[in-house]
């Protein structure tokens, strides 16, 4: 993949909030947009085939406890 453009960027909390509007009505989405806009964020654009599906299988599943070996979440996640 090539990396196209990066940057850090401060995420206010409307727009974590219009980020993840997909998960409004799930009880974690409180926690989750106040802590996207609690620091930075690293945002990218990539290009490569299969992109999306590389970058997902890169960060492995959501539950760290689920994730395969050698992902990020499997080796830097805390909790779901």
């Amino acid at each position: 993949m090539k990396v196209i453009a990066a940057k850090l960027v401060h995420l206010s909390p409307e727009q974590a909030a219009g980020f993840y509007a997909v998960h409004r009505e799930r009880p974690f989405y409180k926690s989750l947009t106040e802590f996207m806009s609690s620091g930075p964020a690293f945002v990218s654009v990539l290009e490569g085939e299969n992109a999306i599906a590389t970058v997902r299988k890169v960060m492995g599943a959501t539950d760290p406890a689920k994730a395969d070996p050698k992902t990020v979440r499997r080796d830097f996640g805390t909790d779901v």
